[in-house]
């Protein structure tokens, strides 16, 4: 799937990642016992995978306006460290997702998310950690984890 991406000029690469040992340490937890959310968060620090987003769905008609909104800010570095606008799907809607630099920094977390609201983002909206996404952590998936960490 093709994506339309902004970087804020004030995001830092944090180090090199290493998603083949994270694969394997996914693997060895989950092939043994029911992984928690700690188990998530112990990877994450392991192997330096603490960025994460809040997705913003929106329907066909309104994205244009909140992608430029949103994409604005964010190079303007007021708004996460990168954001992302998905295509029109089946549902001719989009994802809309903006980037933080660390998943476990509550207050920077909360931050962006206030930053969408003052741009009209009014709706519920979720936050995904990107080490749930390396490990699979979707709907329904088979450990009983919530596929996002924080709501609102």
């Amino acid at each position: 799937m093709a994506w339309i991406s902004v970087q804020s000029p004030l995001s830092q690469a944090d180090g090199p990642t290493d998603e083949d040992g994270l694969t394997q340490a996914w693997d060895d937890i989950h092939n043994n016992r029911l992984p928690t959310t700690a188990d998530l968060d112990a990877l994450a620090r392991e192997y330096n995978i603490l960025t994460g987003k809040w997705m913003v769905f929106a329907p066909h008609r309104q994205v244009d306006s909140l992608w430029a909104q949103i994409a604005s800010a964010t190079n303007a570095g007021k708004l996460g460290i990168a954001a992302k606008v998905s295509p029109r799907n089946e549902a001719n809607s989009h994802v809309v997702c903006v980037y933080t630099q660390n998943y476990t920094y509550r207050n920077d977390v909360y931050k962006v998310r206030g930053g969408l609201r003052r741009l009209g983002v009014d709706w519920r909206i979720t936050y995904k950690p990107d080490i749930y996404t390396h490990c699979d952590v979707y709907a329904n998936n088979a450990w009983g984890i919530a596929p996002t960490r924080y709501h609102s």
